[in-house]
């Protein structure tokens, strides 16, 4: 046994669960998740790097207002000490002229933090090379943890970081103390964020009496922390307000982005039912769900008919919770009152003049106003009208909600709560019914699934028209970066579409396009190359994009699991394609992937033979762009028989295409096998006369081609 793993495994005799909490000043709710993530991760790379634990190691994290915890599963006592030779350059390269050391041994020498007399020559693969022992690890955890605790601090970014008197350590909020845990014995690093390192941590800053709180193990912070009022699971946490809310009010309604924050503030929760005043239910349920969540972090009660109470989560249980209604109802009415006045007023003001106010709001620069914005999806709900199979009526509801769509951003309500655009003007404008409900429900993502035709042309023409102007002006989104939703807003599009067989988003975008094109030539946005030199390239972009998509959710659309491979073999030829084909229906591509997987599992014998086959003949094919295939050269049988079958089944696969029999053109596909079994067995490919094996290469690539014509075999069998 080397000394290396001699050391690894007495290293790992000591490994216990570490448990390292940093408390700090409250931070914000909506900046936890993301910062204790960082932090974790950071910190254990750290400790991997100083070879405390194997980089694939278990661990998890959890967070309150307060405190950041994170738990690593088997951390050694004592870093893994280093062993063996390092191997520098050859004995022949490392000396020059009179044994002088040249610079690539004064390289090695300085990188090893060595000198010549730690060199030691070694063989290896019959050549001599200058050495040194290696050295360094073996040192404690309690000596590394510090250290890497204050660079995995130093290394997690969040907006508006904070450091507490005159320290350097910037974090979400300044550090007020740092409890470490390994198995059941206490850490107390030295030099950690200014000697902020203890043996105890502290309950809940209301809740717990005692001051002092010292965990009996690593692997029980939880449950022991849960015994001092602290619940340091967040999920934990929202779903004890869920069920607490539930016990107080059965139609209570729980905003799943409200619950998150809630649970991010408090550290064990407590609900309490509360009431306002009657008066303010002539209020939209929206309002008032709105004006709780901003003002008080409170939910709303009632989902068929609104009711004059609300809920507030409590961070602590007062002794007299009396005098905590009353404030709490004193607060939400003042809050309300004050909305109400709003509203009221809005109220009076006519649908025309909201237009005229929202001309005067910038939608993106070099687009024009809102106003014009809205006039750009009227007119395009009138051009998707015919796709989409929309009947007169629904024309001209569609067309109106089009017009004042963003109507309700020249609202005083939407000034004071933004979380309001898009669901308010429809309460508020005076319109006809069906423009109204057309408004209101439009960004609703949950009618998304259901069949409205009216809806799908406005939200279509809502989504395309975005997408088109950011995408031409900004680009698309790389990476995990998506600070403008297109991903969101594709997705849309495409569940839409799902429903609409017949739509083609190729020609719905190029309907868009005319539109965004013709405002960034009035306003100034034609600049831009993806509009004015790119424009193709942009268009063939978002078809590529949205492509992508139907990848991304394909398995949601279909209702069931789609193996990755099928889902590769069926895109893979779209995006080939892209380019060169005009048409884009989602609905097609959906029914191109459950024919595959349809395939795959009830005649997996056949599709096995197809891929086969297909392998076979894309290694006899190599690199032969291929070409036509002359029918006076073909001399055997054999290749006659496959050169009519492969004739045959191009025109049965093109009409199994045109009518969407995707799964009988898989058979057909298959039945090509035999016919290029008995060519291999029979025909010698590579003959001596030129001519001929061109003629050959040329039917094995069709034949190729043609099994690829639905599917991207490769992606199946390699």
């Amino acid at each position: 046994m080397t000394s290396k793993k001699a050391s690894k495994q007495a290293a790992n005799q000591a490994a216990a669960t570490l448990l390292v909490e940093l408390r700090t000043e409250e931070m914000p709710p909506l900046l936890l998740d993301g910062a204790a993530a960082a932090l974790a991760t950071n910190l254990v790379q750290d400790l991997t790097s100083n070879r405390l634990c194997e980089a694939d190691v278990a661990y998890q994290y959890w967070f309150t207002p307060r405190r950041i915890a994170v738990h690593v599963e088997e951390v050694a006592q004592r870093s893994a000490a280093l062993g063996g030779m390092r191997r520098g350059p050859a004995v022949r390269l490392a000396y020059g002229p009179g044994k002088r050391p040249t610079p690539a041994l004064t390289g090695f020498l300085r990188s090893a933090g060595a000198a010549a007399k730690d060199l030691k020559e070694i063989t290896h693969k019959g050549e001599t090379y200058v050495a040194i022992e290696r050295g360094g690890g073996g040192r404690t955890l309690r000596d590394l943890l510090g250290p890497a605790l204050q660079h995995a601090v130093a290394k997690t970014v969040a907006p508006r970081l904070m450091r507490l008197d005159g320290s350097q350590d910037r974090f979400l909020r300044p550090i007020r103390s740092v409890y470490a845990v390994h198995g059941d014995k206490d850490l107390r690093l030295p030099h950690v964020f200014g000697e902020k390192s203890l043996d105890h941590t502290l309950g809940h800053h209301f809740l717990h009496e005692e001051e002092v709180v010292r965990i009996k193990n690593a692997a029980s912070y939880a449950q022991d922390m849960k015994q001092r009022k602290v619940i340091v699971d967040a999920e934990e946490r929202a779903a004890e307000i869920r069920k607490q809310a539930k016990v107080l009010a059965r139609d209570v309604i729980i905003d799943a982005n409200l619950l998150h924050e809630v649970a991010n503030m408090c550290e064990y929760p407590a609900c309490y039912l509360v009431e306002f005043d009657k008066d303010f239910l002539k209020l939209p349920l929206k309002v008032i769900e709105t004006c709780m969540g901003k003002h008080l972090r409170s939910f709303a009660v009632g989902r068929k008919k609104l009711r004059n109470k609300f809920i507030f989560v409590a961070d602590n249980k007062p002794r007299d919770d009396k005098k905590m209604r009353k404030g709490l109802e004193r607060v939400m009415h003042a809050r309300l009152e004050d909305t109400k006045f709003i509203y009221d007023v809005d109220c009076k003001v006519r649908s025309e003049k909201l237009l005229e106010r929202i001309d005067a709001i910038n939608y993106v620069h070099g687009m024009g106003s809102m106003l014009g914005r809205s006039k750009r999806i009227k007119h395009l709900v009138s051009e998707y009208a015919q796709p989409l199979n929309l009947q007169q009526n629904e024309i001209e509801h569609a067309k109106g909600a089009g017009e004042y769509l963003k109507a309700d951003l020249g609202l005083k309500l939407v000034d004071e709560y933004p979380e309001l655009e898009g669901h308010i003007g429809g309460a508020l404008l005076d319109r006809p019914a069906p423009v109204k409900q057309l408004i209101g429900g439009h960004l609703d993502r949950s009618l998304d699934n259901q069949p409205n035709p009216p809806r799908d042309a406005l939200v279509l023409a809502l989504e395309i028209e975005r997408l088109i102007t950011i995408s031409a002006i900004d680009g698309l989104p790389k990476g995990s970066r998506d600070p403008r939703g297109l991903r969101r807003a594709m997705s849309r599009v495409i569940r839409i579409l799902h429903r609409h067989a017949d739509a083609d988003l190729d020609l719905l975008i190029r309907l868009a396009w005319e539109q965004c094109e013709k405002a960034a030539k009035e306003h100034g946005a034609i600049k831009s190359p993806g509009f004015s030199s790119q424009s193709e390239q942009t268009i063939v972009a978002l078809k590529r994009f949205a492509i992508e998509r139907v990848a991304h959710i394909a398995s949601d659309l279909l209702g069931r699991a789609i193996d990755k491979r099928t889902l590769n073999a069926i895109i893979d030829p779209m995006l080939r394609n892209n380019e060169s084909s005009s048409k884009l229906q989602v609905a097609d591509a959906l029914m191109r992937i459950d024919a595959l997987e349809t395939f795959a599992q009830k005649q997996r014998d056949e599709l096995d033979r197809l891929l086969g086959t297909a392998k076979r003949l894309s290694k006899i094919a190599g690199n032969h762009q291929g070409g036509a295939v002359d029918a006076k050269l073909l001399r055997e049988p054999a290749e006659h028989k496959l050169y009519k079958a492969y004739e045959e089944r191009v025109v049965e696969v093109k009409q199994l295409v045109e009518e969407d029999k995707y799964l009988e053109c898989c058979g057909r596909l298959a039945s090509l096998a035999p016919f290029v079994d008995d060519f291999f067995d029979n025909v010698m490919v590579n003959v001596d006369d030129g001519i001929v094996r061109t003629n050959r290469l040329n039917l094995v690539c069709q034949a190729h081609s043609l099994m690829n014509e639905l599917i991207d075999t490769r992606k199946l069998y390699s």
